[in-house]
């Protein structure tokens, strides 16, 4: 959308993503950027560097529609 700024479409694709991928809000927030990797579509969080209740990692596949 023109006149947008940065944080706007900040907000718009956080909201976006977790719409469509359903991604849980402790995961959302501790995202980090080294844990998206484009190239690959993909997104995973290693428990090892987030406090999570489970032991296991999230992957959440990013697809291009």
């Amino acid at each position: 959308m023109p006149g947008e700024s940065d944080v706007e479409k900040r907000d718009r694709a956080i909201i976006a993503f977790a719409l469509v991928t359903g991604v849980r809000d402790g995961a959302l927030i501790s995202l980090k950027h080294k844990d998206v990797d484009l190239d690959k579509r993909e997104v995973w969080q290693d428990p090892q560097t987030r406090q999570y209740q489970e032991s296991q990692g999230h992957y959440i596949p990013v697809h291009p529609d």
